[in-house]
């Protein structure tokens, strides 16, 4: 089996917990999670119930990476105004990241994270405008908390930062003749607005605010309260990217995309106020979004029995007929008022 960019995936929860013995003497459960950068595992502990994130690499993982992520999580463990924030964890002989050969010899690593409660967003039906707003608020103040920190690392080459998304165009070809012109149209329109993006405004932002990387709360004291958790995608690019990829995730399957937006603009707004010339970027970078996601199932043919996968995939067809018939200055004044008033 393998993932999006091709790797083999073949790690089970058995070699999972027997990892977790080994390198952190934690006898427990351990249950796949989605990922895309490690193979993520919730770990429950037969001790005393604790929950933690085991993550394992794929074979030979970058060090570049590594690096950059404890780095980024030092920093974000230091910030103050985030709802969750993840922390890495020690292992008993010292290490933050267990260099290990797994049942084929090959060298992973393993890291073990503090567990963030809640449950997935896309689970939570209907949400509400208050759930939405807080979402929003979240991933502005994610944008506050990274507000001073780089690292060599995110500076790289990366397929699903949209400022970098004139790689899909070698994939045009490869759809049919009518998807074609619709992909083509919104690349047409990100090459249009890239020399204003090279200029918009910059820094490290989360790079995947999808459904799964974000939790609702099970608190029913809080029940809208949001937490945004996994920052194996961060890049440095710009920061208006970051709602671009928000925006589209909580418009994907609505039959208001518009009304969804609206609450997480005002949100995001009101923790990281937006520039005019950024909101003008919002309808072209949510349209490269959806023609990444599509050229990625191109690349990357669905497997049998990811019905989660097929369905993410006409969502996301249908929000891209959708944009296409929206006009872009009505997208604009839509945002322009949701952020702007």
């Amino acid at each position: 089996m393998s993932d999006a960019n091709g790797q083999t995936t073949s790690f089970t929860t058995e070699q999972a917990e027997a990892a977790a013995l080994e390198l952190y003497q934690i006898k427990g459960q351990a249950k796949r999670l989605p990922g895309e950068m490690d193979l993520n595992f919730r770990l429950t502990s037969h001790d005393n119930g604790k929950n933690y994130l085991l993550k394992i690499s794929y074979p030979d993982p970058d060090e570049g990476f590594m690096a950059f992520q404890e780095a980024i999580y030092d920093h974000l463990a230091a910030s103050k105004i985030l709802n969750a924030r993840p922390t890495l964890l020690y292992a008993p002989d010292g290490r933050r990241h267990c260099t290990f050969r797994d049942d084929e010899r090959k060298n992973r690593v393993a890291k073990l994270m503090s567990w963030i409660p809640g449950i997935e967003i896309l689970k939570v039906q209907p949400k509400s405008k208050e759930l939405l707003y807080n979402l929003g608020a979240e991933a502005g103040k994610v944008i506050q908390a990274l507000e001073h920190f780089d690292h060599p690392f995110a500076h790289r080459a990366f397929r699903w930062d949209l400022s970098q998304g004139a790689w899909t165009f070698a994939y045009t070809s490869f759809f049919e003749t009518k998807e074609q012109v619709l992909i083509r149209y919104f690349q047409d329109g990100f090459t249009a607005i890239l020399p204003k993006l090279n200029d918009a405004r910059k820094g490290v932002i989360h790079g995947d605010l999808n459904s799964n990387n974000i939790l609702a709360s099970i608190d029913n004291k809080d029940p809208n309260k949001v937490a945004i958790i996994d920052y194996g995608d961060a890049i440095h690019t710009a920061l208006i990217n970051d709602l671009a990829i928000a925006l589209t995730d909580t418009m994907l399957g609505s039959p208001e995309p518009l009304e969804k937006a609206k609450w997480l603009i005002m949100g995001y707004h009101k923790h990281f106020p937006l520039l005019e010339d950024e909101i003008k970027l919002l309808y072209q970078l949510i349209g490269m979004r959806l023609v990444i996601i599509l050229v990625q199932f191109v690349i990357y043919p669905i497997e049998p029995g990811k019905e989660c996968l097929f369905t993410l995939k006409k969502q996301a067809w249908e929000l891209l007929f959708y944009w296409r018939n929206l006009e872009e200055e009505t997208a604009f004044s839509f945002f322009k008022e949701a952020a702007l008033g």
